[in-house]
């Protein structure tokens, strides 16, 4: 039976870095949507195996950074705090969440952001 999870856990690792490279993809190519689409079924799957850590810091990031492509700032902001949330240090996420605000025109939660930076 621990066979099986393991394999379980092992295909679930595979699909999540399959998920993840097409969700890049779709990134460069600038289809955003697509992408912060791919990274949430890349957390889904994460949050299935009980797994996360600095892989699922890193995928509300790209999430994050999709939204703010589309101009969704807020959107965006949500995720990079989320990111933030699992890896307290996490500098870009923290920069990119301070741009975010700077673009809701949030001057103070901006200016806390850099000086965190």
């Amino acid at each position: 039976e621990s066979l099986d999870n393991i394999e379980q856990e092992w295909q679930k690792l595979n699909d999540t870095i399959k998920l993840r490279e097409e969700g890049n993809v779709f990134f460069r190519n600038g289809t955003f949507d697509r992408a912060a689409s791919q990274y949430k079924q890349c957390l889904e799957v994460c949050s299935e195996t009980n797994t996360g850590g600095q892989i699922n810091a890193a995928l509300h990031y790209n999430r994050g950074k999709c939204f703010y492509a589309m101009s969704q700032y807020q959107d965006a902001s949500t995720e990079f705090t989320q990111a933030i949330s699992i890896h307290s240090m996490y500098s870009d996420a923290i920069l990119q969440r301070a741009r975010c605000h700077l673009q809701m025109k949030d001057r103070k939660k901006a200016s806390a952001n850099f000086n965190r930076y």
